[in-house]
């Protein structure tokens, strides 16, 4: 799965400073149902709020994905920041935040979800330092459009 399929310049925002994990999930709800023309921002945020109460989607490694499936969204949409000041997630690592990746997907999907999961968390560290220096969503699109290049 190539994640950069999943995402739009839109869908982007590279540089966000923000003191909070719930300032950066209402953020990235936020994008992705504007970028995406996705209705009830406000259910969704209260989703991926909920599954952030059950365990922090603080992955590891200056990593997170917060995530939920709704009846909202048709196929795969993901929204996603970089920080660079970095945000506490709770990661089980105890390491700042400075990649998240917003994942939401309809209920029907679990095999897609799964692996765009796996996608993410595959992120080398190398690659999350490039990404989290982007300048502008193209270059941060490019930079992991080149990543993936060759993959399906």
């Amino acid at each position: 799965m190539r994640l950069v399929d999943h995402l739009s310049h839109n869908a982007v925002l590279t540089g966000l400073h923000v003191p909070s994990r719930d300032e950066v999930l209402k953020i990235l709800v936020d994008l992705a149902c504007a970028a995406w023309s996705i209705p009830h921002p406000g259910e969704i945020l209260e989703l991926v709020r909920a599954r952030e109460a059950k365990m922090s989607t603080g992955i590891g490694h200056s990593l997170a994905v917060p995530h939920a499936k709704c009846d909202h969204v048709p196929e795969i949409r993901m929204a996603c920041c970089t920080l660079p000041d970095g945000v506490d997630f709770r990661s089980p690592d105890k390491k700042p935040v400075r990649l998240a990746f917003l994942l939401l997907s309809p209920p029907t999907s679990a095999g897609s979800h799964v692996r765009a999961l796996s996608a993410i968390s595959r992120i080398s560290p190398d690659l999350l330092e490039e990404l989290v220096s982007a300048n502008t969503p193209s270059d941060f699109l490019a930079c992991l459009d080149r990543s993936e290049f060759g993959k399906t």
